[in-house]
C-alpha cells in the first residue's frame, strides 16, 4: 500500500516531514514522488530525505503531460533525466524504483497516440490514414536502459500505454534486452480511475471491429473522454457523465483481457500504480476495485495524496482548514486492503545475479518491433490485416491513376484542377532527357513531371524515385523519364 505526494504548488503547505510522518501512521509503506524538467532539485531532496527517515520505500516518477518520448530531442531529454534520477538516489537504498512515466497516453498538441509494439510500417501505414502513433514498446525499452545506466540495481517500473490501460502485448511483444535476465528489475503498472471503463471495454472488442480507422478514431475518443472526466472528477467543477453500471464480474474480466493477466496468471509483477476516486456514493467502481484488490492481494498506491494542492480526489481533505485532515471514508476503505492476505508469499526466492551490459543493451533496445510479430501476435482483426497489406498497392494504384490521366490528355479530373484541396502540385517541367525509356514513361506526360505528392504517400515509394522538396509537407518524384 503506498500513497503519492510531490512538489506541487500551494500557500502553506505542510512540512514534508509531516506528511511523511502521517502516511507512516496511515499504514502506508511507500511513496511514489514525481519529477519533471521543471522541480526544484532541493525540493525533492528534502522530500526524499523526509520519506526515507520514516522507513518509507521511494518510488521517483517522471510526470509529464506530453508524449517526451515521441520527439528525437524530447526523447534524449527524457532518457538522460531518467539516468539522472537514478544516479542521484543510488547511494539511498529505499528508493528503490523509478516509474519511467506516469500514464503515456494521448499527446492533444500532435493528436498521437501511445500504443505498446507498433513496428515502423505499421506506424507509416497509420499515418497515411491520418493515424499518428508513437511506440511506447521501443521507449520503454531505452527508457529502462537509461535508469540502469545510472543505478543497475533500481527496479523499473513500465506503465501501460493509454494512461496505464494497456498492458495486453508486454509479453508477446516483449521489450528488446540483451540480457533476459534484466526483467527481474521490470515491474508493469496499471492505472485504475472511474472513467476508464469505457477504455478497458474497447480493449476486450478490439478483435472484432474490421475498419482499422474506426478502431484508432473510436480509441482516440475514448481517451478523450476519459481524461476529460478524470480531470473533472478532480477539480470537483463541471459536469460529470452518468458512468454504466457494472457488475463485479464485468469489471474483472474487462480488466484481465487488459491487463491483470500479468497478475493472475503469475506471469509478471504488477502494481496498481494509480487510483483514486472523489465520491463513494453510487460508485460502482470504488468497490469492485476495493474487493478486487482484496481478492487478488495486489501492490498499489493512491493518488493524488493532495497535502500539497488542493484536489476532490485526494486523501487529504481539501475543505478542511488545515492542510493535515484526511477524508474518513477514503482512509477507513483503504486500511481495509492493506492487510496481507493469505495469497501473499512469506518468502521470495533472490532473483539470479545478473551484471548489467549497457553498451549491448542499448543497441537491442532501439530495435523496432518486426511486422512479422506484429501480425503474429496481433488478434485476428480483417481491418488491420487490410490496412497493412493493401496500403502499398493502393499507393501504386493511386500514382498509375495518376500518370494514365495525364497520358490520356483528356480534360484534367476534379481533384488535379487548380486550387483544389487535393490536387498532387505539377512544378516545374523537366529538361529534355535522352530516350532512355522506363516504366514510368509509358504512363506519364513530360509537361507534368516532375511533381509532388504528400510526405505520407512518399513513405511508401523507393528513396531513389523522391527529391526533398521546398515544401514541408510534399516531397517530389524524380528520375521518371
Amino acid at each position: 500500500a503506498a500513497a503519492s505526494g510531490g512538489p506541487s504548488a500551494a500557500k502553506t503547505p505542510p512540512a514534508p516531514g509531516t506528511v511523511a510522518k502521517m502516511i507512516r501512521f496511515m499504514g502506508f509503506n511507500s511513496v511514489r514522488i514525481p519529477f519533471s524538467s521543471a522541480t526544484e532539485l532541493a525540493s525533492l531532496d528534502a522530500l526524499v530525505e523526509a520519506a526515507t527517515a520514516e522507513k518509507l520505500l521511494v518510488v521517483m516518477c517522471r510526470q509529464s503531460n506530453a508524449l517526451e518520448f515521441a520527439g528525437n530531442a524530447t526523447r534524449k531529454k527524457w532518457l538522460e533525466s531518467l539516468t539522472f534520477m537514478a544516479r542521484r538516489y543510488k547511494s539511498n537504498q529505499r528508493v528503490v524504483a523509478v516509474d519511467l512515466l506516469s500514464g503515456p497516453g494521448y499527446e492533444e498538441e500532435t493528436d498521437t497516440l501511445s500504443l505498446w509494439g507498433v513496428p515502423k510500417v505499421e506506424e507509416q501505414a497509420a499515418e497515411a490514414l491520418g493515424v499518428y502513433l508513437a511506440d511506447w514498446r521501443t521507449a520503454a525499452a531505452e527508457g529502462s536502459v537509461a535508469v540502469w545506466a545510472g543505478n543497475p540495481n533500481a527496479l523499473v517500473v513500465v506503465q501501460g500505454g493509454m494512461y496505464g490501460t494497456d498492458l495486453m502485448h508486454v509479453q508477446d511483444r516483449p521489450m528488446g534486452f540483451a540480457q533476459d535476465c534484466l526483467f527481474s528489475r521490470v515491474v508493469y503498472g496499471a492505472q485504475e480511475r472511474r472513467w476508464f471503463a469505457g477504455l478497458y471495454e474497447l480493449y476486450s472488442k478490439m478483435s472484432s471491429m474490421w475498419n482499422p480507422v474506426a478502431m484508432y478514431d473510436e480509441l482516440e475518443q475514448a481517451v478523450i473522454e476519459a481524461v476529460s472526466a478524470t480531470k473533472t472528477e478532480a477539480t470537483g467543477s463541471g459536469t460529470l457523465p452518468t458512468p454504466a453500471k457494472q457488475s463485479y464480474e464485468e469489471y474483472t474480466a474487462t480488466r484481465s483481457t487488459a491487463a491483470y493477466h500479468l497478475d493472475s496468471d503469475n506471469r509478471a509483477p504488477l502494481w496498481v500504480s494509480e487510483l483514486g476516486t472523489a465520491t463513494k456514493a453510487d460508485n460502482d467502481w470504488w468497490s469492485n476495485t476495493l474487493r478486487f484488490l482484496k481478492e487478488s492481494d495486489a501492490s498499489w498506491f493512491y493518488a493524488p495524496l493532495g497535502s500539497r494542492k488542493e484536489t476532490a480526489d485526494g486523501l487529504f481533505d481539501a475543505a478542511a482548514i488545515g492542510q493535515t485532515a484526511v477524508v474518513g471514508w477514503k482512509l477507513q476503505d483503504l486500511i481495509s486492503v492493506q492487510q496481507l492476505s493469505a495469497l501473499h508469499p512469506s518468502k521470495l526466492l533472490a532473483p539470479t545475479e545478473c551484471t548489467f551490459e549497457q553498451a549491448s543493451n542499448e543497441k537491442a533496445a532501439s530495435k523496432r518491433l518486426s511486422l512479422e510479430k506484429f501480425l503474429a501476435t496481433a488478434p485476428l482483426n480483417l481491418g488491420l490485416l487490410i490496412a497493412v497489406g493493401s496500403l502499398p498497392l493502393l499507393v501504386c494504384c493511386l500514382l498509375l491513376a495518376c500518370c494514365c490521366c495525364c497520358r490520356r490528355g483528356s480534360r484534367k479530373p476534379s481533384w488535379m484542377q487548380p486550387f483544389s484541396p487535393r490536387q498532387i502540385t505539377p512544378v516545374e517541367p523537366l529538361e529534355e532527357r535522352p530516350t532512355n525509356k522506363n516504366f514510368w514513361s509509358f504512363c506519364s506526360c513530360q509537361r507534368q513531371l516532375p511533381m509532388q505528392v504528400p510526405d505520407r504517400m512518399a513513405k511508401m515509394l523507393p528513396l531513389s524515385m523522391t527529391a526533398d522538396s521546398a515544401r514541408t509537407s510534399y516531397s517530389q518524384l524524380k528520375g521518371l523519364m
